[in-house]
């Protein structure tokens, strides 16, 4: 028999589900589908309460009243999609996607953490490939089109993840060649313009600079981060 394909899901950009080899993210049941779905997936390491989800979709317009009767209808179409066995329990929820699924969120994060290691072990090309693939992933933006309260957190977390991603290619592409140290240069910058006041993404710029021999302008940037503090 053959093995059925790992669930592959994208959160950052466009909301996709490829489960089985089927592509089930346009079957997603409207706006509530799409929010239950994405908050369980988020939370896919622990049962997901009911009250939970009823926040999720309503807490931004006012919790309703009856607020668990509502929630039958979305979740019930949610499971005709996803089909049976995909979404488990009763007063706590869990979205059975296996151990070996793949979302593109969860890939970001372990990409960051790997790129640091292999950083901090004098691997930089490895560290370079980790963080670009990493920062592809997270300039996606999560969930665009979709607004909630929850959302709005985890975007927050977003920024701090492409922040750190952008500089991992800022340090480690110094140490590489030309077109490296380009991208390097250009993903400081990046980090920079979106947070100016970062000491990390500074000193990031800084030190590509002065990988590339441009001394003059890496002293300039450091005048710059000065007089602006």
């Amino acid at each position: 028999m053959t093995k059925a394909a790992d669930p592959r899901i994208t959160l950052c950009g466009r909301l996709t589900v490829v489960w089985d080899g089927e592509e089930l993210g346009e079957s997603l049941p409207g706006r509530q589908g799409r929010l239950l779905f994405a908050y369980l997936a988020l939370n896919r390491k622990r049962p997901v309460r009911r009250d939970e989800l009823v926040e999720a979709l309503w807490a931004d317009e006012g919790l309703p009243s009856g607020g668990e009767s509502l929630l039958a209808p979305p979740l019930s179409r949610l499971r005709k999609a996803l089909g049976p066995g995909r979404l488990e329990g009763r007063s706590e929820l869990d979205l059975n996607l296996g151990d070996d699924a793949w979302i593109d969120w969860e890939a970001a994060q372990e990409g960051i953490e790997k790129a640091r290691e292999l950083e901090g072990s004098g691997q930089h090309a490895e560290a370079f490939s980790e963080a670009v693939d990493a920062e592809k992933i997270l300039s996606g933006g999560l969930l665009p089109g979709l607004e909630a309260s929850w959302i709005d957190d985890r975007r927050n977390e977003l920024e701090e993840l492409r922040l750190q991603a952008l500089e991992l290619i800022a340090r480690s592409g110094g140490h590489l060649g030309e077109a490296e140290r380009a991208r390097a240069e250009r993903s400081a910058r990046i980090a920079v313009e979106a947070a100016p006041f970062r000491e990390s993404s500074r000193t990031a710029l800084i030190s590509v600079m002065e990988a590339q021999g441009n001394v003059a302008e890496a002293l300039r940037a450091f005048e710059d981060f000065r007089v602006l503090l």
